[in-house]
């Protein structure tokens, strides 16, 4: 073979020629997940840098002391260019040591309380992050300097009434603040009153199946993004594009309840015991029992599916409801195990206005 063909082939394998230049890490920013935000004063704001590495190429970022992070700088100037303090916290990196490839990104988050937005006054801002290695990187990883992308935040006073895309916009910082911050109660709190508020908005139901199933309630995640798939196809029934990002997330829960729970009705026996009508509440009150007959001690949590009940006759004490099929199902037992031989009995309420007979089938799961 011709020496200066090997020489060139050499090069171009070290990425010197043949157009592969040097991995480089590029930086994204935005605030409340939009490039150009508007935010009221008195809502949070999530300020996020997403970095990715250029072309997809593996590149390592490592400080000599402390996590990646400290590499970021943020810079925040009002629109005269005078550079704001806000009291932003930095949420700790998963890992300190960052690695990227052409799968894996990363992220880096500014947290700004609603307390704090209060106290800033209204106008245009723009923000940027400078990420800078050039003196702190450790042995074998990236050096250099790169600036981000610009962001801007319009603050000013909420307007009443909100227009929708307000609504949408303040619950789902709520939301993502609330979350990052690690109140989960407020974040779904926050989804829920979208929710309420626009029954339709489907980013409301994903958001809250999403932070559901990260505390593995794939039973309630399930139902929500099967909502969502039923009002989008409800709404759209001739889509330019289908809900993929929907569908997908309802098979994943349902991939993860199934894993989950377990069909344990051959192993125990369940009984009912007959329904007392009460005039002051107006509900078929009695007691469903389950009776381990297997060998072996049954996991819990154990919940009963109530199937069958006629249109008229809701679960009134139900702890929630499985699918788009509706079916009321509560809780038996909630934490430990239901030993050999061992009974447990959980009551149940029915409202029944058209005085009806009441039928079901109760079948008992354990894992939900």
């Amino acid at each position: 073979m011709n020496r200066t063909l090997v020489v060139l082939n050499l090069i171009c394998a070290a990425g010197v020629l043949c157009g592969q230049s040097a991995p480089t890490p590029e930086v994204g920013l935005d605030v409340n997940m939009r490039n150009e935000a508007v935010a009221a004063r008195g809502w949070p704001l999530v300020i996020r840098a997403a970095v990715i590495s250029t072309d997809g190429q593996a590149l390592t970022i490592g400080l000599k002391n402390g996590p990646w992070t400290q590499a970021l700088h943020l810079t925040i100037s009002d629109a005269s260019g005078a550079v704001q303090n806000w009291p932003v916290q930095l949420v700790p990196p998963a890992t300190p040591t960052l690695s990227l490839s052409g799968i894996v990104n990363a992220e880096a988050i500014w947290l700004l309380a609603p307390s704090d937005t209060t106290s800033i006054a209204n106008g245009l801002y723009t923000l940027s992050v400078t990420l800078d290695t050039t003196s702190t990187a450790s042995n074998g990883t990236w050096a250099g300097k790169v600036q981000s992308t610009t962001a801007s935040v319009q603050m000013e006073d909420e307007p009443s009434p909100l227009a929708a895309a307000d609504v949408n916009n303040k619950y789902l910082a709520f939301a993502a603040y609330g979350r990052l911050h690690g109140d989960i109660a407020g974040a779904l709190s926050a989804l829920g009153t979208l929710i309420n508020l626009q029954p339709d908005n489907l980013e409301g139901y994903k958001e809250k199946a999403d932070l559901l199933a990260e505390d593995k309630d794939y039973v309630d995640a399930l139902t929500l993004y099967q909502t969502a798939v039923h009002k989008f196809q409800t709404g759209n029934p001739n889509p330019a594009e289908p809900a993929t990002l929907l569908t997908i997330g309802a098979a994943n829960m349902a991939d993860n309840l199934a894993a989950q729970m377990r069909n344990i009705s051959a192993s125990v026996h369940v009984t009912a015991s007959g329904l007392v009508y009460s005039h002051t509440s107006k509900e078929f009150t009695g007691t469903v029992t389950v009776t381990n007959n297997s060998a072996a001690a049954i996991p819990g949590p154990i919940s009963l599916v109530l199937t069958g009940l006629p249109g008229s006759v809701t679960l009134d004490n139900s702890t929630g409801t499985l699918g788009l099929n509706g079916y009321p199902y509560i809780h038996a037992l909630t934490s430990g195990s239901l030993n050999k031989g061992q009974s447990v009995s959980v009551p149940v309420r029915f409202g029944n206005p058209s005085m009806g007979a009441i039928t079901f089938a109760a079948i008992a799961y354990s894992g939900m």
